[in-house]
C-alpha cells in the first residue's frame, strides 16, 4: 500500500478544510467514491481531534430507484455506517439523497408511453441526466442556498475520478483541467473541485480498500461489503502488482444500454442471486425487441397546424400494457418470495405512485380507456393472474421510416365548440356548484379566457397525494374500473384531478386542457382504433404537409388545403373499420358515418339531417352524452319523444351507409329504439 499517496490525498483535503471551505462529496458508494469519502471523513476526524474547527460536509448521493437490488442494499448499509461514524466523532456532516421526480422515473417515463428506454445506439444518456444529474443538481442548489446564509466561502466538491480508469476518462479529466494536488475550477459549473485520488492506480485503490476492510487503516466502516459486491459481479478478475482485483461495473437493474455483465455474473453464481432473474429477463426482452416496429405507436400525440404525424415512435398501447403486466407480476413474485424468506421485498418496479401516474397519463393521451392500468393491477394483485415475459431473440436493426402526415383539422381547438367540456372543464361540478351550496372543486378562468378546474397546484410537474392513492386502491378500485368502460379515454385524468390524486404545476393547466381536448377529438374521430395501414393510405410527406400549411396561410386562402392526394380524416374514411362490438355504441358511430357520407355525396338534405342528429344526440360534453339517451332518461315520456325524433333517421341511415359495413339491421333498430 502506497501510504505516501494516502497521506498526500488527506493533506490536500485538510488544507481545504482548514481554510473553512464547506465540503461536498458526490458519492455513488462504488469503489472510487467510497475511497474518496473515507479519505474526507477520516481527514475531518483528525482535524477535529487536533482541536481545529471542522467545516460542514454534505455527502450527496443519487438514488435512481432502479439500482441493482444488491447494490441498493449495499448503499443502505454503507450510509448507515457513515452516519454512525459521523455521530460517533461529532462531525458536522450529513447525508443527502436525491431521487428523480415521478415523471422522470423509469417506470412512469417508459410505461406511460412518454419515452422509449435508452438503448445503446442512442447518442445521449437521457436516463442519466433525468435520474441522476438533474436531481443531484437540484439537491446541491438547495444545500448551497442553506450554506449561503452561514458562510461566504465557496464550497468545494470532492470527487473520485482517476486518470487510469480509462483513456477516455483521462482525456476528459485533462480537457477540463482536473489536477490531483489542489483545487481546480469546473469549466461548466464554475464550481470549486477537488480530485484527491486522480493519480491513483487500480492497485493503489484496491490496496487501500483491502487495508480498510482488514482494519489496517482507519475507515468509517467495514468496507468488506463493498469488496464482496464487486467480487459478486465479477466473472474474470484482474491482477496488478500481485493484487487480485474484481473487475465489474454496476448500473440500473434493467439498463438497456448494453449487456449487464455484473448481473450475468451474479446469476451464474447460483441460488443466492436467483431472485434477480426476472429483472434480467425483462432487460433482455426490451433490448431484443428494440427494432420491432410492430411494438411501436404509429399515431403521433400532438396535432400541429391541423396535421397529425404517422410513424413509429414510443411503445404501442399493447406493448405498454404488457410491460405493466410483466412489471407488476415481477413485483408480486418478489413480494411472495421475500415473504416466504421472512425478509422485506428487495425491489419494486411499480410503486403505487407510479401506477396512478401511468394510469393518468394513459388517460391523458388516450393510450387506453380510463382506469385500464388499475384493471391490470387488480388482475394481478387481487385476482392472482401472472404474466411471464416471452423469450425473444435479438432483432436486427431496421431503418426507421420518416414520419408522414395526415390532415385531421383543428376542430378540437374551437372555443365554445363540441370539445369545450372535454378538457380541464367539468360540467358536472359546474352544475353542482351553481345549483347547490357548492363544496365541490370550483373552476377558474385562465388568461386566454378558458375555464378549467381550479385544482390545487404544485411546484412539481406532477405531485401525487398519498392519501388519495390509498383511497383509490383501497375503496374505489372496482367502481373506477367499471366507470372506465362507460367514459371517454380522457375522463380518467380529469377524474383524478377532482379526487385530488395529484397536483399540477400552475403553468401546465393550459397545455393539459389542450391535450385532453385533443385526445377526445382523436377518440371521436376513431383515430386510435384505425389500423396503421389505413392511416398510411391517407398520409402525405413532410414536404407536402409544409407546402399545404404554407398555402393555407396565404392571404385570402379559405377552406381546406389543396395538397394533392390529401384527405381530411373523418368518419367516412373508416369504411373498413369494424363497427362497434356493443349495440349501445352503434348510434354514435352510425350518425357520425352517415353525416360524413352525406357531406361527401353532397346530399344537402341528408347532410342537414345528420348534422342535427350529431348536434342533438351527441352533446358537446362527452362525459354526459349518455345522459341524453333514452336508456338514461328517467322520464319514459321524455325518452319516447327523443326516440320519436331519431327513428325517422333510420331509413336515411340504411340508404346512406355503404353496404360493405355489413351492419345487422337489428343492431340499428335496437340502438335507435334505445336512443
Amino acid at each position: 500500500m502506497d501510504t505516501a499517496k494516502i497521506e498526500k490525498a488527506k493533506q490536500i483535503i485538510k488544507d481545504v478544510a482548514e481554510k473553512g471551505h464547506p465540503l461536498f462529496t458526490s458519492t455513488s458508494w462504488g469503489k472510487d467514491s467510497t475511497a474518496t469519502l473515507n479519505l474526507v471523513l477520516t481527514s475531518l476526524k483528525e482535524l477535529k481531534e487536533q482541536g481545529l474547527e471542522v467545516p460542514p460536509l454534505f455527502i450527496t448521493t443519487a438514488d435512481t430507484l432502479l439500482e441493482n437490488p444488491e447494490m441498493a442494499s449495499h448503499v443502505q448499509r454503507e450510509m448507515q455506517s457513515a452516519q454512525s461514524y459521523i455521530a460517533k466523532h461529532d462531525l458536522n456532516a450529513r447525508i443527502e439523497v436525491s431521487t428523480p421526480n415521478l415523471l422522470s422515473q423509469w417506470a412512469v417515463k417508459t410505461i406511460s408511453g412518454r419515452n422509449l428506454p435508452v438503448f445503446a445506439n442512442k447518442g445521449t444518456r437521457d436516463c442519466t441526466v433525468d435520474m441522476k444529474c438533474k436531481p443531484l443538481e437540484s439537491l446541491k442548489n438547495k444545500l448551497m442556498k442553506e450554506l449561503a446564509k452561514e458562510t461566504a466561502l465557496k464550497p468545494v466538491t470532492c470527487i473520485g475520478t482517476r486518470y487510469l480508469e480509462s483513456s477516455g476518462r483521462e482525456k476528459r479529466m485533462i480537457d477540463r483541467g482536473e489536477i490531483p494536488d489542489g483545487i481546480w475550477v469546473d469549466p461548466e459549473s464554475k464550481g470549486l473541485m477537488l480530485s484527491p485520488i486522480a493519480d491513483w492506480t487500480d492497485s493503489d485503490l484496491w490496496q487501500y480498500l483491502y487495508a480498510c476492510s482488514r482494519g489496517e487503516t482507519e475507515s468509517y466502516g467495514d468496507l468488506s461489503s463493498l469488496i464482496d459486491i464487486y467480487w459478486a459481479g465479477t466473472s474474470e478478475a484482474a491482477s496488478c502488482d500481485g493484487i487480485e482485483m474484481p473487475n465489474c461495473r454496476y448500473g440500473c437493474a434493467i439498463c438497456c444500454v448494453g449487456r449487464d455483465r455484473s448481473l450475468e455474473a451474479m446469476l451464474a453464481k447460483g441460488e443466492r442471486y436467483a431472485y434477480m432473474q426476472s429483472l434480467y429477463d425483462l432487460q433482455r426482452f426490451l433490448i431484443n425487441t428494440q427494432h420491432d416496429l410492430s411494438l411501436r405507436q404509429w399515431v403521433g400525440r400532438s396535432i400541429t397546424d391541423g396535421y397529425l404525424a404517422i410513424g413509429p415512435d414510443v411503445y404501442s398501447p399493447e406493448m405498454l400494457e404488457n410491460l405493466l403486466r410483466y412489471c407488476l407480476t415481477i413485483d408480486v413474485q418478489e413480494m411472495e418470495s421475500a415473504y416466504n424468506a421472512g425478509i422485506a421485498p428487495r425491489f419494486q418496479l411499480i410503486s403505487p405512485e407510479a401506477l396512478i401516474a401511468i394510469d393518468a397519463l394513459w388517460s391523458q393521451q388516450g393510450v387506453h380507456r380510463s382506469f385500464h392500468a388499475l384493471e391490470i393491477y387488480r388482475d394481478i394483485y387481487v385476482n392472482g393472474k401472472r404474466y411471464q415475459i416471452p423469450v425473444t431473440a435479438p432483432g436486427k436493426p431496421v431503418k426507421i421510416p420518416e414520419a408522414r402526415y395526415i390532415e385531421v383539422g383543428k376542430g378540437w381547438e374551437d372555443r365554445g365548440g363540441k370539445y369545450e367540456y372535454c378538457g380541464m372543464r367539468d360540467i358536472h361540478l359546474e352544475m353542482v356548484n351553481e345549483q347547490g351550496d357548492g363544496g365541490c372543486l370550483e373552476h377558474k378562468k385562465l388568461k386566454d379566457g378558458r375555464v378549467v378546474l381550479d385544482a390545487e397546484s404544485s411546484k412539481e410537474a406532477f405531485e401525487i397525494n398519498q392519501e388519495s392513492i390509498e383511497f383509490i386502491l383501497g375503496f374505489e378500485l372496482d367502481y373506477l374500473i367499471e366507470l372506465g368502460y362507460r367514459m371517454p379515454r380522457s375522463y380518467g385524468y380529469k377524474h383524478y384531478i377532482t379526487l385530488g390524486a395529484f397536483k399540477l404545476n400552475s403553468s401546465q393547466f393550459l397545455s393539459t386542457d389542450d391535450i385532453l381536448r385533443r385526445t377526445t377529438f382523436k377518440e371521436f374521430e376513431g383515430i386510435f382504433e384505425m389500423p396503421v395501414e389505413e392511416l398510411m393510405e391517407l398520409t402525405i410527406s413532410a414536404e407536402d404537409m409544409r407546402l399545404a400549411v404554407a398555402d393555407s396561410l396565404r392571404p385570402g386562402c379559405v377552406g381546406d388545403s389543396h395538397q394533392p392526394g390529401a384527405r381530411v380524416l373523418t368518419a367516412s374514411n373508416r369504411a373498413t373499420k369494424p363497427y362497434p362490438k356493443k349495440p349501445q355504441d352503434v348510434a354514435r358511430w352510425l350518425i357520425d358515418c352517415a353525416y360524413t357520407e352525406a357531406r361527401l355525396r353532397k346530399d344537402k338534405i341528408a347532410k342537414e339531417t345528420f348534422r342535427k342528429a350529431k348536434r342533438d344526440y351527441l352533446p358537446a360534453d362527452a362525459e354526459i352524452a349518455e345522459y341524453y339517451l333514452f336508456t338514461r332518461a328517467e322520464d319514459p315520456q321524455q325518452g319516447q319523444q327523443q326516440s320519436a325524433k331519431i327513428i325517422p333517421i333510420h331509413d336515411k341511415i340504411l340508404d346512406i351507409i355503404p353496404e360493405q359495413h355489413n351492419i345487422p339491421a337489428n343492431w340499428i333498430q335496437l340502438d335507435l329504439l334505445a336512443a
